[in-house]
């Protein structure tokens, strides 16, 4: 869903001659960086606008209790499947807008691969679904490809409060530094071969 609002710019721009034209007035480069930033932003708002909007209903007529470790047992929030666990029981506000904040954060990073992948798919349909493939990729492949202590490399694990996998906080971010290299690397890659000519 975060790829829909701005994945598809680049490639319909592209498609009818505007972004050529852009180009010659602009630079490419500072283009390029426009199409990022806007499917970041575009990607970020769509999912950070409706959490938020949930998140604060809630804490709008529910009262703003702390958990309790003991009594939220059966719910097994622990350290090993939920980020800042601790954060959890002592500030459960402060955890929810910290895992909104990330998640969105992803949503903008998953809608700048789909704007990447569009320089490289002709098709619309592929290139809207690309991050979903990309992620069901990752998700098999995080059955062959095991890390130690089962621990999830996926972002469909990490990315949920309560995660059906061990998570660690070092994958998570290594995870998010490989998955953001490449995606700058297929946007510049994709540069150069589909718009410089």
């Amino acid at each position: 869903m975060a790829s829909i609002p701005a994945a598809t710019i680049l490639k319909e721009d592209l498609t009818s001659g505007l972004l050529l034209q852009i180009k010659t007035r602009i630079g490419l480069n500072r283009l390029l960086l426009g199409y990022g930033l806007a499917a970041l932003i575009g990607g970020f708002l769509v999912v950070a606008i409706p959490l938020l909007t949930n998140f604060l209903t809630y804490f709008l007529f529910l009262p703003n209790i702390r958990p309790d470790f003991l009594i939220n047992e059966n719910l097994m929030i622990i350290h090993e499947n939920t980020m800042f666990v601790d954060l959890f029981y002592s500030h459960p506000l402060i955890h929810g807008l910290l895992s909104i904040l990330f998640t969105s954060l992803w949503g903008g990073l998953f809608s700048v691969l789909t704007t990447s992948i569009s320089l490289w798919i002709k098709s619309k349909f592929l290139m809207l679904f690309s991050s979903m493939i990309f992620q069901t990729f990752l998700l098999i492949g995080n059955l062959f490809i095991k890390l130690p202590h089962q621990i999830s490399y996926v972002p469909f694990d990490f990315l949920k409060e309560t995660a059906s996998s061990p998570i660690d906080i070092r994958i998570v971010i290594l995870t998010t530094v490989i998955v953001s290299f490449t995606t700058f690397l297929l946007l510049i890659i994709g540069r150069n071969k589909k718009i410089v000519w």
